[in-house]
């Protein structure tokens, strides 16, 4: 996970690039972005990866319970649009938490415990 801290920030208190950080470079109450890697849950249907409704459990469906539905027109415009919310992959992608508060350091260890709100 990779930190960085908000503040201002002067030329005499920067760190020269490379430098690795520990727990003992944060203190409790700051704010901080925290990136990560978030959990990957592998290949999923619209209704778990979207939140798709999905459709109805009678009244005629058959084999239609969990698909998305319609994907698109017809001949005009005779293609799916980019950016259409489908089944894929879910999760496994780098994300950045902003401006999370940090709850508590525990220095002899490599923990940092934040907390998000707002």
């Amino acid at each position: 996970m990779l930190y960085r801290r908000h503040g201002l920030c002067v030329q005499e208190g920067l760190l020269p690039v490379g430098t690795p950080l520990s727990a003992a470079h944060f203190t409790a109450g700051q704010y901080v972005d925290v990136t990560g890697t978030t959990i990957g849950k592998g290949f999923q249907g619209v209704m778990k990866r979207w939140g798709f409704a999905g459709g109805s459990a009678s009244h005629g469906n058959s084999k239609a319970h969990r698909l998305a539905g319609s994907t698109g027109g017809c001949q005009d415009p005779g293609k799916v649009f980019p950016g259409k919310k489908m089944a894929g992959r879910m999760g496994g992608k780098r994300r950045t938490v902003l401006s999370a508060w940090l709850y508590k350091v525990a220095a002899p260890l490599p923990l940092r415990l934040t907390a998000q709100h707002g």
